[in-house]
């Protein structure tokens, strides 16, 4: 099985926004021994990866209270019990 990602339209893989299979262990392990912390990296050291189109809006950068206010109705914010 192949890691499952999100790819955003403008073609950058999002490598938070995924599913990885046990058989990506080894090479994570190996990248940790080296000191190789990208994510990216990893994706592109684990074979075959598949794709996932996702729009761009859903998957934002938030660090900051400053980068949550801009998402101000652009998303649900209710929550359900």
């Amino acid at each position: 099985m192949a890691p499952i990602v999100a790819r955003t339209p403008d073609g950058r893989r999002q490598p938070l926004c995924a599913l990885y299979p046990r058989t990506v262990l080894p090479v994570v392990e190996h990248h940790l021994r080296e000191r190789r912390l990208s994510l990216q990296h990893l994706l592109e050291s684990s074979g075959d990866v598949i794709d996932v189109p996702t729009p761009a809006n859903p998957l934002r950068n938030i660090n900051r209270l400053q980068d949550l206010n801009l998402t101000e109705g652009d998303v649900d914010q209710t929550v359900s019990p």
